[in-house]
C-alpha cells in the first residue's frame, strides 16, 4: 500500500468517525432543546440525573469532535498534501489558508472550548456559561466539515 493510499484510508475512517459523532451531537442537541434543558439551566442549577447525562454527553461529544477535527481530519489532509509535521497551531493557520475556516480564530476558539470543557464541565456553576458558548459554536463544527468535504471532492481526495 502506497503512502497516499494509506493516508486516504485513514482520512476516510476519520471522516466516517467525525460524521457519526456529529450526528450523535445533533441528536443530543435536539433533545436538550426539546426537553427545555438549556432554559432550565438558566433558571436554576437543579437538573435531573437524565438531564445531567445529556449535558455531559453533549460536552463530551463536542470536545471529541474538536479533537478529531484538529488531530485527525486536518492532520490526515495535511499528510496527503505533504504538509506533515505541523503543530496544532500550524494546522489551525493552515486550515484557514486551505479555506476550511474563514478565520483561524474560529478553530482557535474551538480548541479553547475543548480545553474549557475538559477543565470545567462538571462545575454546575459553569454549565450555563459553557452550554451557551457551545450552542453558539455548534454550527462551526458543521461548516468546517462541509468545507473539508467540498475541498476533498474538488481535489479528488
Amino acid at each position: 500500500m502506497s503512502r497516499v493510499e494509506k493516508f486516504k484510508k485513514i482520512l476516510k475512517e476519520n471522516i466516517k468517525n467525525y460524521k457519526n459523532i456529529l450526528e450523535l451531537l445533533d441528536y443530543i442537541s435536539r433533545q436538550i432543546k426539546y426537553k427545555g434543558i438549556y432554559e432550565k439551566i438558566k433558571k436554576s442549577n437543579t437538573l435531573s440525573l437524565e438531564e445531567k447525562i445529556l449535558i455531559s454527553s453533549y460536552f463530551h461529544n463536542f470536545s471529541l469532535l474538536i479533537d478529531i477535527l484538529i488531530n485527525k481530519l486536518l492532520r490526515s489532509i495535511a499528510y496527503l498534501e505533504y504538509e506533515e509535521g505541523k503543530t496544532k497551531r500550524d494546522l489551525i493557520i493552515w486550515a484557514e489558508k486551505m479555506g476550511f475556516v474563514e478565520k483561524e480564530s474560529i478553530l482557535g476558539e474551538l480548541l479553547d472550548l475543548r480545553n474549557l470543557i475538559a477543565h470545567e464541565y462538571n462545575n454546575l456553576d459553569k454549565v450555563q456559561e459553557i452550554m451557551e458558548v457551545l450552542l453558539e459554536n455548534e454550527k462551526n463544527l458543521y461548516l468546517i466539515f462541509e468545507n473539508i468535504k467540498k475541498y476533498l471532492s474538488k481535489n479528488r481526495l
